[in-house]
This record gives structure tokens, C-alpha cells and sequence, in this order.
């Protein structure tokens, strides 16, 4: 299982686990994020986040972070990434779960702080590495 704390700027809003034998992820929301909406909890109609997100809501999140699958040259943009095809979970943790869109992040790759965020520094946290 991999886990990475999902944060909003600087709030920890709770943690993102995936399980890979089963294909399953789950959210755990963190108890000091109390009033804040997590973006995971998009999906879920009384607007109540839950403390445990599961699969469907999760996997949506993730898969709304990272270009799709089908994009146009998408192996342009994986091959500076080291990889060979398009997999949301690792393409999700190598971008850190970045967008330019809001400042939503999880702690991979260097990411230590919302002024790792792409929309501070104009490049995404595994760059450094490269």
C-alpha cells in the first residue's frame, strides 16, 4: 500500500491511500480539516465529507489531476516521467498531484510545502530530479 497526505496550501486535509493487489483507493480525512471540504468529497451528495472517501470518489480525484489517457502525444509527456504508459495512480504521485488550477498537493517527490506548488514555482516538484 502507498500513502501521501493530501494537503490545500498549507491544511492537511487528510490521506490518500492505494492499495495495488486490489486496485482500491481510499480517502481518510484528517480531523484538524473539520469545516473544510475536501475535494474528494465532490461526489457526495449531502455535501458531508465522510471520514473515510472510498474507491469511486478517489479514483474520480485522480483521475481529474492527471492528463488522460488518451491525450494527444501523451508519450511525450510521459517519457520525462520514466514512463512507458499511462498509469493515473504513479502519473498522479510523480506530478504530486499538482494543476495550475487550484493549490491542491500530496507530499511525493519533494514536495514539502504549497511553495513547492507548481503555481509558486512554475514547475512541478519532480523536475528538480531530473
Amino acid at each position: 500500500m502507498e500513502s501521501y497526505k493530501l494537503y490545500n496550501k498549507d491544511l492537511y486535509l487528510g490521506t490518500i491511500t492505494y492499495d495495488k493487489p486490489t486496485d482500491k483507493y481510499y480517502f481518510e480525512k484528517s480531523m484538524a480539516s473539520t469545516g473544510y471540504p475536501a475535494p474528494i468529497c465532490k461526489n457526495i451528495i449531502s455535501g458531508e465529507c465522510k471520514e473515510i472517501v472510498g474507491d469511486k470518489e478517489v479514483r474520480d480525484f485522480i483521475e481529474d489531476r492527471v492528463l488522460p489517457e488518451d491525450r494527444q502525444a501523451i508519450d511525450d509527456f510521459l517519457f520525462p516521467l520514466d514512463m512507458l504508459v499511462w498509469d493515473a495512480w504513479e502519473l498522479f504521485v510523480k506530478t504530486s498531484g499538482m494543476t495550475m488550477i487550484d493549490m491542491f498537493w500530496i507530499d511525493s517527490y519533494g514536495a514539502k510545502s504549497y511553495k513547492d506548488h507548481c503555481r509558486e514555482t512554475g514547475k512541478l516538484p519532480y523536475e528538480t530530479y531530473l
